[in-house]
C-alpha cells in the first residue's frame, strides 16, 4: 500500500529535485540532507481515503496543473489562461489546507484547545486529519469576508526570469507570510503572490530580481521556525544562503 505524503505534495517536490531526490536544511542543526520525493514525510494510513481523495482531487491535481501552466508560460511564452478569481479561490484554499496538514499547526490547534489536556497528540491529530474539509470550508469563508473588513486582497503569478540564479525555497507549510503578503511557492523558479491590490501589478505578474529574491530567505527561515515542522527544502545554492543567514543570525 503506498504512503501518505504528510504535508507536502509530491507533484511539488519533484518540482525541487533532480531525479526524484532534493535537497532540505534541518533549521535546528542548520544542515542540509538529501530527500526523495516518493518517500519524504510519509506515513501509511496516515489519512483516511476519503481525506486522501480530497487532498489529491482538490488540491494536489490543481497544484500540479496550476505549477505545470505557470512554467509553460515562463519557458514557452505559452499564453496564461487561469481567471484571477479561480486562482484567489484555489490559493486560499490551499493556504488553509497545507497550513493544517503540518505538525505543527495541528500541534498548535491542540494548545490552545479545551481538550488539550485530555487528547493526546496522536488522537488529536486523527481528528484533524479527518476533519481537513470542514476547517477548509470554515477558512474559505473567513477569506471570503476579508474585503468587507478593509483588506482587499488580490492574486498574481511570480515568475523568476531566466536570467534569476537566485531561487525559492520551499518551506513545509508550502506557503510564507511576509507583512500583508503571502507567497504560495510552486517550484524554484515560480509562485503565486497573494497581497493587498496596491502591491499587485496591472498585468497580475510580478518579477523578482536575484537580490529581491535572497532578502527573503530571512523571511522563509523565520516563517518555517514558527510555523513548519522545521525543513526548508531547495536547491542547495540558496540552502547554503539561508543557512550563512541562521549562523549570522541565531
Amino acid at each position: 500500500m503506498p504512503k501518505d505524503h504528510i504535508s507536502l505534495p509530491k507533484t511539488t517536490l519533484l518540482k525541487f529535485s533532480n531525479s526524484g531526490v532534493f535537497k532540505y536544511l534541518e533549521l535546528k542543526r542548520n544542515k542540509i540532507f538529501s530527500g526523495k520525493a516518493a518517500t519524504y514525510n510519509t506515513e501509511e494510513s496516515y489519512y483516511s481515503s476519503r481525506i486522501e481523495k480530497l487532498l489529491s482531487d482538490e488540491i494536489e491535481k490543481k497544484i500540479g496543473r496550476l505549477s505545470s501552466d505557470i512554467e509553460k508560460c515562463r519557458n514557452d511564452n505559452k499564453e496564461f489562461t487561469w481567471h484571477p478569481d479561480e486562482l484567489k479561490k484555489i490559493c486560499y484554499s490551499w493556504i488553509i489546507v497545507q497550513w493544517i496538514r503540518t505538525v505543527n499547526a495541528k500541534e498548535g490547534f491542540r494548545k490552545a484547545s479545551v481538550f488539550k489536556d485530555v487528547l493526546p497528540p496522536q488522537i488529536y491529530t486523527l481528528f484533524m486529519n479527518e476533519n481537513i474539509d470542514k476547517f477548509l470550508s470554515y477558512g474559505e469563508r473567513v477569506f471570503e469576508k476579508l474585503p468587507a473588513q478593509g483588506m482587499d486582497l488580490e492574486v498574481s503569478l511570480c515568475m523568476l526570469p531566466k536570467n534569476c540564479a537566485s531561487t525559492f525555497l520551499l518551506p513545509t507549510t508550502h506557503f510564507m507570510g511576509v507583512n500583508s503578503g503571502l507567497f504560495f511557492i510552486l517550484s524554484p523558479h515560480s509562485c503565486v503572490f497573494y497581497a493587498p491590490k496596491e502591491r499587485i501589478p496591472s498585468d497580475q505578474i510580478v518579477t523578482l530580481s536575484d537580490e529581491a529574491v535572497d532578502s527573503l530567505i530571512e523571511h522563509f527561515v523565520r516563517h518555517e521556525t514558527n510555523h513548519g515542522d522545521g525543513h526548508l527544502i531547495g536547491y542547495e545554492e540558496q540552502l547554503i544562503k539561508a543557512q550563512k543567514y541562521i549562523k549570522e543570525n541565531f
